[in-house]
């Protein structure tokens, strides 16, 4: 076979079948999953990369302030926990002290070492 007929059947071969991504091959033809549910996923990933490109500098804005939150969460409860201790600790103390700054700093001292004296 010479190799212009060789570039012709190479032709026909990507006329007839479309370049079709690798998950496509995967799912529909290897899994097997029913040809009807192709049309359908294809249109919703045209669908979802229009509303990416046209929300990006929401998505990204969106995306910063929950990492953000994220990262903010542990020193949140931390604290809060902290301070719930200390709390509870100063309000035993300040009835034994007469000094409140004193039974402050115990109650911190407690709540940091574990230590009461």
């Amino acid at each position: 076979m010479s190799s212009s007929s060789q570039q012709k059947d190479s032709e026909i071969k990507a006329k007839a079948s479309p370049n079709l991504p690798w998950w496509v091959e995967l799912l529909f033809v290897q899994i097997g999953l029913p040809d009807r549910w192709l049309p359908a996923i294809l249109r919703r990933k045209s669908n979802s990369k229009k509303f990416l490109s046209e929300n990006r500098k929401t998505i990204i804005f969106i995306l910063l302030l929950a990492s953000g939150l994220a990262y903010i969460n542990p020193y949140t409860k931390y604290f809060t926990s902290q301070n719930v201790c200390i709390d509870s600790k100063f309000r035993e103390l300040a009835k034994k002290e007469s000094n409140s700054i004193l039974a402050k700093a115990k109650a911190v001292k407690y709540c940091n070492s574990g230590i009461a004296e």
